[in-house]
């Protein structure tokens, strides 16, 4: 038998109760008992499944470590960036790396309760606490908005030398006091997707090597839209099981595809080339987009509806062979013309069937990405 004195409370317990003056090295969960209030629970480490880290993540690792280490208060690090875009693996690696090289127990935060805050500035040592997809669990209620009571635990009111990690998806629902505010959150991470460089490195890894011809188009699609490490990584274990890249990407629960602009090219039987330039378009696409192209040589333009979604990568541009509806003409089409050669016009152009679309991304001249 084991009698803990809190106060004026004698509290009997077992023979395993153990007593600490700090908490262990370790993963924990905050729970809640309406009898009992807040506690603990120990839960396995946070694990990490890559056995390489790739960009600029180390480094990042490194200043929010060494950053908090120099440091005599409470450190925050805010991670924003859309789903599956590397916030998790993130925190997972800073994790690891608070456990293994800083003996630092982490605690994770995944209920929004009253009294939260109270309850982890009473924790009085060195700790980090997680709070993920922060927006989500501390979303403002009817008559209470959790985010509000975090702010004095954030400023570091407890006196304390916590750490503070918290992911979002969407930043227009996070507390704005707790943006701009170095005081709060030192770094603000805005993560994005892999570069094409950094996509070939991880593909070179992933990919066995009877399979990397598929490397160059993937990284052009990385290039067309964002491809986090989520994708990437089902891509190559779907090469590798055998399949090709066009049936890897029909079946992948990835239909996320940012729309963007495309210098379109209609080649016709003949040789002739209709163009249109910098036509918005979504990849994923199965509705059809009408486009008005035009040919530059004989001045004649004529309007077809195409498919994106049924494009496939041959040497980083998009080809477009199935459901092509050539134009028909008619004789007023030629209006121009003598009366005794229209018709004969209209014949040989409906003979000139259009035999594929090609679409060419056009150069990005967005913002160029935020190297730390």
């Amino acid at each position: 038998m084991n009698i803990v004195n809190a106060g004026s409370k004698y509290i009997v317990y077992g023979e395993d109760v153990q007593t600490y003056k700090n908490l262990p090295v370790g993963t924990y969960d905050v729970s809640f008992n309406k009898m009992t209030g807040f506690f603990l629970s120990k839960r396995n480490d946070v694990t990490v499944v890559e056995d390489k880290i790739y960009g600029d993540q180390q480094r990042r690792l490194d200043k929010v470590l060494g950053g908090y280490a120099e440091t005599n208060r409470n450190f925050g690090v805010l991670l924003s960036g859309e789903k599956g875009i590397g916030k998790s693996l993130f925190v997972r690696l800073l994790a690891r790396e608070a456990v293994e090289k800083y003996e630092l127990p982490v605690i994770l935060v995944t209920q929004a309760i009253p009294g939260l805050p109270d309850f982890i500035g009473s924790i009085d040592q060195d700790i980090m606490v997680i709070f993920d997809e922060f927006e989500k669990v501390f979303c403002k209620q009817e008559d209470w908005n959790p985010q509000d009571d975090l702010l004095t635990l954030f400023d570091g009111m407890d006196g304390g030398h916590k750490l503070f990690i918290i992911t979002c998806n969407d930043l227009s629902k996070v507390n704005s006091y707790m943006l701009n505010r170095p005081g709060r959150f030192h770094y603000h991470f805005s993560l994005t997707a892999p570069t094409q460089d950094e996509v070939r490195e991880y593909l070179t890894d992933k990919i066995a090597p009877q399979y990397h011809e598929y490397i160059n188009d993937i990284v052009v699609l990385a290039g067309t839209f964002d491809m986090p490490y989520d994708f990437l990584r089902a891509i190559a274990f779907e090469i590798n099981r055998g399949y090709s890249l066009k049936e890897t990407l029909h079946d992948l629960n990835i239909t996320r595809t940012d729309k963007v602009k495309f210098d379109v090219k209609v080649y016709r039987k003949n040789g002739d080339i209709y163009e249109a330039w910098s036509v918005t378009l979504d990849l994923s696409d199965s509705e059809g987009r009408y486009v008005r192209v035009r040919n530059y040589d004989n001045k004649r333009e004529f309007g077809i509806t195409i498919y994106p979604a049924l494009a496939h990568m041959v040497g980083g541009e998009y080809i477009i062979n199935e459901r092509i509806q050539s134009p028909r003409w008619d004789e007023d089409d030629f209006w121009e013309y003598p009366e005794d050669k229209r018709e004969e016009l209209a014949r040989l152009e409906n003979e000139n069937t259009i035999e594929r679309i090609v679409l060419k991304k056009c150069p990005d001249y967005g913002p160029a990405r935020y190297d730390v």
